[in-house]
């Protein structure tokens, strides 16, 4: 979902967005003119596969679900926490 909000501001407290809107009556400690810029979040990378790429190779010639639930999720399970 895209929102587009003209003329509007970003609260940041710490490292989190504590309001997005299209007016603010508060108080802020520091404000910055990006009125001719985009403000979005950071792209990141939240859904990895870190156990997938250690155990890379392991019976990799099988079709997707049995490679997935026959060998993947038991290793992940027995010794991932």
């Amino acid at each position: 979902m895209t929102i587009e909000i003209r003329n509007g501001i970003v609260i940041v407290r710490g490292t989190e967005v504590a309001y997005v809107g299209a007016d603010w009556d508060g108080l802020v400690d520091h404000e910055i003119d990006a009125s001719n810029d985009l403000v979005m979040p950071g792209l990141v990378n939240a859904h990895t596969h870190v156990p997938m790429t250690l155990l890379r190779g392991l019976a990799d010639d099988l079709r997707l679900d049995v490679w997935l639930l026959g060998y993947m999720m038991p290793v992940e399970r027995e010794f991932v926490s």
